[in-house]
């Protein structure tokens, strides 16, 4: 990532960066892990609708000095949250409820969720791993969304990362260079991603930490209308596909 994809100018143009802005010039000794996860419940509070009660929050400065502030807490943070911008693995599988996942599941693409057309209903997701050890879906466990809570088992994805394609999301550009080649309109409501198209081009589709901040709830414009990425939530990967060389690792315990 080059210093651009943290501008300041980026990071006002995007809605969920826009609001941890806001948030964070409330609380300016936040660190990096607390500024991740913040983002994370934000993301969420977007996908869920219950944001909306706080964007009218006071703040102690300009929204403009608060992406400012944002974009040069982030350049000094860049260590930190750098490896989230690339697919390494070990990936981390979790259940949607905590439980222990013990046999590894092809991805089976499903009718696209009504809710969120542009998140791949059928994938198998993963997450990747903080610098504390946890995966980065842990923040959304730790809002209480999921309905479970620490501790949790998660499982290691393992597989040869030379023989993937992978499309990564690291700004609201490349979601938008997404949905130009893999949009199609529907019947009703909004365009979406053919996923089954994206399939036959990509193994999985990462969403980078970034990505979270710039691309989640971006409108981005398309032949087909306006688009938008929602329900994300974290840094993540869809797999679309798995590589032969896929395979599973060690549990993971998140206490």
């Amino acid at each position: 990532m080059n210093s651009a994809s943290v501008s300041a100018s980026a990071l006002h143009a995007a809605p969920v960066a826009l609001q941890l802005a806001r948030e964070a010039a409330l609380e300016p000794d936040l660190s990096m892990p607390e500024l991740h996860d913040l983002a994370v419940d934000i993301a969420l509070s977007f996908s869920t609708g219950s944001v909306w009660d706080d964007l009218k929050t006071w703040t102690p400065v300009s929204d403009r000095e608060a992406v400012e502030r944002l974009a040069a807490f982030l350049e000094s943070e860049r260590q930190w949250w750098s490896p989230l911008e690339e697919l390494t693995f070990p990936q981390v599988v979790v259940a949607e409820n905590g439980t222990p996942v013990h046999t590894l599941r092809p991805p089976r693409l499903r009718e696209d969720d009504p809710t969120y057309p542009d998140k791949p209903a059928g994938a198998l997701w993963t997450s990747s791993l903080l610098p504390t050890g946890a995966p980065t879906w842990t923040a959304v466990v730790d809002t209480g969304y999921l309905g479970f809570d620490r501790p949790f088992t998660g499982i290691d994805l393992l597989m040869d990362g030379s023989g993937c394609d992978v499309f990564t999301i690291a700004s609201a550009a490349d979601f938008a260079t997404l949905c130009e080649e893999f949009a199609a309109p529907r019947p009703q409501g909004a365009p979406g991603i053919d996923w089954h198209r994206v399939t036959a081009s990509y193994h999985a589709v990462h969403l980078t930490f970034t990505g979270l901040l710039l691309a989640q709830e971006a409108p981005v414009h398309t032949r087909f209308g306006p688009m938008r990425l929602r329900g994300w939530d974290c840094e993540s990967t869809a797999w679309l596909r798995l590589p032969d060389s896929a395979r599973l690792g060690e549990h993971r315990h998140v206490t």
